[in-house]
């Protein structure tokens, strides 16, 4: 997506997002849109939010792994992912997602 076509997107969601703070999805959209910039503490801010909102729904809470894992912040990556792994019995992808945040830790130490 183009840097244009990036920040219309945003906006959209941010009025979305203030027009019913109870919805999750313009907080998790806006997570997406941070997260696809680089700008992975917007991104971890925004799917906090949607978290919030959103318990029960585990994308937010994998993709809060994968951001904390690019910003080499393991123990936040693995608490969100065993959140992931308790609400999701199909996970399989998950459990190897775990193990690349482990390994990629141990990499990361002995750098």
């Amino acid at each position: 997506m183009v840097n244009g076509e990036l920040e219309n997107t945003k906006k959209q969601y941010e009025i979305a997002d203030k027009l019913d703070q109870l919805n999750p999805l313009p907080a998790y959209s806006l997570g997406v849109v941070e997260e696809s910039k680089g700008n992975f503490k917007a991104a971890i801010s925004y799917y906090e939010q949607f978290v919030a909102r959103a318990a029960s729904f585990e994308n937010g809470y994998f993709n809060l792994a994968v951001v904390y894992t690019n910003n080499m912040d393991f123990v936040n990556a693995n608490e969100n992912i065993l959140k992931v792994i308790a609400l999701n019995l199909n996970a399989g992808e998950t459990q190897e997602m775990r193990k690349h945040i482990i390994n990629y830790q141990k990499e990361t130490r002995s750098i």
